[in-house]
């Protein structure tokens, strides 16, 4: 039995960058992810740490390895001024029972990232992350440019305070 392993992309990583080629082939898509790497291209590794500090972008991507293969693939963009941010997952062609990334990808914006607004980009077609996203009583607000649009909000932590009359 192989172990499943979540990665961050490191777009300036080879194996990363074999490792996404070979899931979009596999699924015979373009993702998000492979459009990001490849707009950054021109830009070194120092250019693109220094950017990544001071801009109020967010750009990041994660993917579950098992066996040197991608299982499951999303990309996070959002805003770090108003701490919301947009999920998208890949369509898979091999459907899987749950998408365990889905819980990671949602508890990394909330807990690394900060955001507290999480928006969910989710196929239409794609019956595994519509099903694990209502199990999660994720908020349906409807479609949106041929997806459906999931929210959910990060609770705010509640602190005691005494107040001095």
């Amino acid at each position: 039995m192989s172990t499943e392993r979540l990665f961050l992309v490191d777009p300036y990583d080879e194996d990363h960058k074999k490792l996404i080629d070979n899931f979009e082939k596999d699924n015979n898509i373009q993702t998000n992810v492979s459009t990001y790497i490849k707009k950054i291209e021109s830009s070194t590794r120092e250019e693109y740490k220094k950017i990544k500090k001071i801009s109020n972008e967010i750009n990041e991507a994660l993917f579950i390895e098992s066996s040197n293969k991608i299982k499951d693939l999303c990309f996070i963009s959002g805003e770090k001024d108003i701490s919301t941010c947009t999920i998208s997952f890949a369509l898979l062609k091999t459907k899987l029972r749950t998408r365990k990334l889905l819980d990671q990808a949602v508890d990394f914006a909330k807990n690394t990232l900060n955001m507290k607004e999480i928006f969910i980009k989710a196929n239409k077609n794609d019956k595994s992350i519509l099903e694990s996203l209502e199990k999660e009583n994720f908020e349906n607000l409807g479609i949106q440019d041929g997806y459906i649009l999931y929210l959910t909000e990060a609770e705010e932590k509640k602190e005691n305070q005494r107040k001095i009359a």
